[in-house]
């Protein structure tokens, strides 16, 4: 406890912090389905914060909960969303599904910003070059760039009601039919 992970490239260190004794917390900003058990194989006792981008972490936005209220007020902020009153209260959509995208909710959530962000790896370490040999993007850089320009144009073409057209509307009666223990 109390070990802090920050920069760029924490893997080493969490690494290192995995064979340790006793309960550990940590906060991995994105995890595919086999990280817990490739990358961070957990134990009871264990806390993992799922979201851990710089706004949630701003808006203490970790937990379930907190983080559903965290993406509701963002989705509000960003006019996506309308929160109403009442016993029957909840949020409704500002504008029809099919005129909000995917990336509409993503960039509500969790801002405009490039997920890459450079840090100038060629000028760090014992083979660091000189800021003359770096004044454009390196390879990784541009390829990275890339990939986030065709992931936003991915998301661009999807809206929600793609989305919904994808639900298993009879599934989803007996899941919401089935009772809870």
């Amino acid at each position: 406890m109390g070990t802090t992970f920050a920069g760029p490239n924490p893997w080493p260190r969490i690494t290192r912090a995995i064979r340790t004794k006793g309960p550990r917390h940590a906060a991995i900003a994105y995890l595919d389905q086999d990280a817990p058990t490739t990358l961070l194989p957990l134990r009871k006792g264990d806390v993992l914060v799922v979201n851990a981008s710089t706004a949630a972490l701003r808006a203490h936005a970790t937990s379930p909960a907190t983080l559903t209220h965290y993406v509701l007020q963002s989705l509000a902020r960003a006019g996506l969303v309308h929160p109403t009153e009442g016993r029957d209260g909840g949020y409704i959509l500002t504008r029809a599904p099919e005129a909000i995208t995917v990336l509409d909710v993503v960039q509500a959530v969790d801002g405009t910003e490039p997920a890459f962000r450079c840090t100038e790896i060629r000028r760090q370490g014992v083979l660091a070059a000189p800021p003359e040999q770096c004044r454009s993007a390196c390879g990784i850089a541009k390829v990275m760039a890339g990939a986030e320009q065709a992931w936003r144009a991915s998301l661009s073409g999807v809206t929600i009601a793609d989305l919904g057209a994808t639900i298993d509307l009879a599934g989803l009666k007996h899941i919401l039919a089935t009772p809870t223990t």
